[in-house]
């Protein structure tokens, strides 16, 4: 009877052992596969991204005006003539740092920093993402579904290696998402101070990111109102401003303006909604974006939204999860307003970036079903859906290199016959350009411009 007892409780511990087993590899399982479905778009991203690398030309002008900081003439595109000919301050000191700590020529470190910054930025919302979403669905794989959407565009791919500030404006969108998921799941809902000043530092990036960063400090302040004294709001408002005006005292100081001339050269202040329709619409059109707007407004945003605003007793997880997509859209009527720009979806893919990062990652659940549907999209955009022609198609951009590149045989480059320096005579009046070659050395000649 003892051994019979004996054999029996050994069996059950041994059921039980083996049952245990089981579930620490299914744990593990499900552990890596999660890693596997975060990491692999940012891994695909990287990959497209290093194929379609190059520095656009407008970089230039930031490059330049690090190699002049670095030999000691300031932070100014001619040695002596005090403008600020660059857009985003952050950008160009994050190349100065790069240009003094690498043995790589600048254009390399800006292509290297650009992609860099945006894997990290799309890396840090797809955490934050799912910081949010866990909150409501602790327990249920999640698919990167918003990442995806993201990744799929061909503008994306092209910006984010440009030489432009576009990959530091993925980091810090990336940053801010996670910044207010990590405030919005705390009890207390306390932000450390350098979150807070994270949060402000939009304007440093590029000027219209003022919009975001005020969306964002609103919402923190919002959100705990009753809970702060006025000597604590006082204290949120003055840390977000904290960077920005420090910039803004030395602008005013070393260049002796109150924006940089960009604004002026570009009109920055000037209403131009025609241009900037057809600039919206070259984008939303090029890529059907509509397909999936509709989708994930119908299976992510308004399940999840209404989840998380049930959540009793912190509506805080609501408001971080709509902050970035208000501030997206914000930013893209902003940038309507104003024109656009030359370059195709330079100004608007950051406004897309914040409407997918806090849907970054989907739970695989039934009532988000809908947002599944948007997988045949995806693989259209990443293979076959390509800018159309715009207003801006005369210069080089994203726009002309998807319609057949500057290389031999192009209709872009019908023009081109050989080494020299080119000449546009009708600049200003797009119909009438003429391009004629200059030997090099021979005096350019240039007629008066009317």
């Amino acid at each position: 009877m003892g051994r019979v007892r004996g054999s029996k409780l050994e069996e059950a511990e041994f059921t039980a052992s083996d049952s245990g087993g089981r579930l620490d590899q299914r744990a593990r399982w499900r552990h890596w596969s999660q890693l596997l479905l975060f990491a692999s778009p940012v891994a695909i991203l990287g990959f497209a991204a290093w194929r379609k690398r190059s520095v656009f030309e407008d970089a230039y002008i930031y490059l330049h005006v690090v190699q002049n900081l670095l030999a000691g003439n300031g932070p100014v595109f001619n040695a002596g003539h005090r403008v600020e000919v660059f857009t985003g301050p952050l950008w160009t000191f994050s190349l100065a740092a790069g240009g003094l700590l690498t043995p790589f020529s600048l254009e390399a470190t800006s292509m290297a920093l650009g992609i860099g910054m945006t894997l990290a930025g799309l890396s840090i919302a797809i955490l934050g993402s799912a910081r949010l979403i866990r909150q409501i669905d602790p327990s249920k794989l999640l698919l990167p579904i918003g990442a995806l959407v993201f990744i799929a565009i061909y503008p994306v791919w092209l910006l984010a290696s440009s030489g432009l500030e576009t990959g530091i404006t993925f980091l810090w969108l990336g940053g801010c998402l996670a910044i207010l998921a990590t405030w919005s799941s705390t009890i207390q809902l306390r932000l450390s101070w350098y979150g807070i000043v994270i949060l402000g530092l939009g304007p440093l990036i590029r000027p219209e990111l003022l919009l975001d960063s005020a969306i964002f400090v609103v919402v923190v302040l919002i959100v705990g109102w009753a809970d702060r004294t006025w000597s604590g709001r006082l204290r949120i408002v003055l840390l977000a401003v904290s960077v920005p005006l420090a910039y803004q005292v030395f602008r005013m100081g070393y260049f002796g303006e109150l924006v940089a001339n960009t604004a002026f050269a570009k009109e920055g202040s000037r209403l131009n909604p025609h241009l900037g329709i057809e600039y919206l619409k070259n984008f939303v059109n090029s890529y059907w974006l509509f397909v999936p707007a509709a989708l994930l407004l119908a299976g992510a945003y308004l399940p999840l939204g209404a989840a998380l605003w049930r959540v009793r007793g912190n509506r805080a997880l609501f408001w971080a999860f709509v902050a970035l997509p208000i501030a997206g859209v914000s930013n893209a009527i902003y940038v309507t307003l104003i024109g656009g720009d030359y370059l195709h979806a330079r100004l608007l893919v950051p406004a897309f970036f914040a409407c997918c990062a806090p849907i970054a990652v989907v739970p695989a659940a039934r009532r988000y079903a809908i947002s599944f549907f948007v997988a045949p999209w995806i693989l259209a955009a990443a293979i076959s859906l390509r800018p159309l022609p715009s207003l801006y198609q005369l210069y080089q951009g994203t726009t002309s290199i998807a319609q057949g590149g500057w290389h031999e045989g192009s209709p872009l480059t019908d023009w081109y016959r050989g080494k020299g320096i080119y000449v546009d005579y009708g600049i200003f009046d797009a119909t009438q350009i003429r391009r004629v070659r200059v030997e090099p050395g021979k005096d350019i000649g240039l007629p008066a411009l009317v």
